[in-house]
């Protein structure tokens, strides 16, 4: 039997998902969600859809999630790219135009290579790690070009998104 389980910081976006996956609660830790699902499940897949670069303390969670679950899930982290931000911001200055880093929303910037570490830190292998594809948006000139931008992008180190797929290590 396959079950969904979810939580997020949000009150809001947590009933919003309840409405599809029941057992989606709001919570701001993984061991907080699991007090209260009081059960253990055992989890093939954790996805980190844009989550990551939202923590204060990353490592925190990472360690969280690998002493939490049994077995040895996979861990699919997907951020926006901390390379692709440096040059926006180099190139909105060059423009005379204002780039804000908002650090009330995202706290931590990654390159591939220092989520790739700090995956590996906490106990998980890397299986794969690449550009991630846009998310869709309703057809503009804008959008259209947006993501020409992110395939031009795509097999460079500046890709707008990256993600990393990984597993837990199992313990020696």
């Amino acid at each position: 039997v396959q079950r969904l389980y979810g939580f997020d910081a949000s009150a809001v976006q947590a009933e919003v998902a309840r409405r599809n996956h029941g057992n989606v609660g709001r919570a701001v830790s993984l061991s907080q969600y699991l007090k209260q699902l009081r059960v253990q499940p055992d989890f093939d897949l954790i996805t980190m859809w844009d989550v990551i670069e939202h923590l204060r303390e990353p490592g925190r969670v990472l360690a969280e999630i690998a002493s939490c679950c049994r077995g040895n899930p996979v861990l699919f982290v997907s951020t926006p790219n901390a390379l692709s931000e440096h040059w926006k911001f180099r190139v909105k200055t060059a423009l005379g135009l204002e780039h804000t880093f908002s650090p009330w929303e995202h706290v931590v910037y990654f390159s591939r290579e220092a989520l790739e570490s700090l995956l590996r830190q906490h106990g998980f292998e890397v299986i794969l790690s690449a550009a991630a594809a846009c998310y869709r948006r309703p057809a503009t000139l804008f959008e259209l070009a947006r993501r020409a931008g992110y395939l031009l992008a795509a097999p460079t180190a500046v890709t707008p998104q990256l993600f990393v797929l990984s597993y837990r290590r199992r313990a020696a």
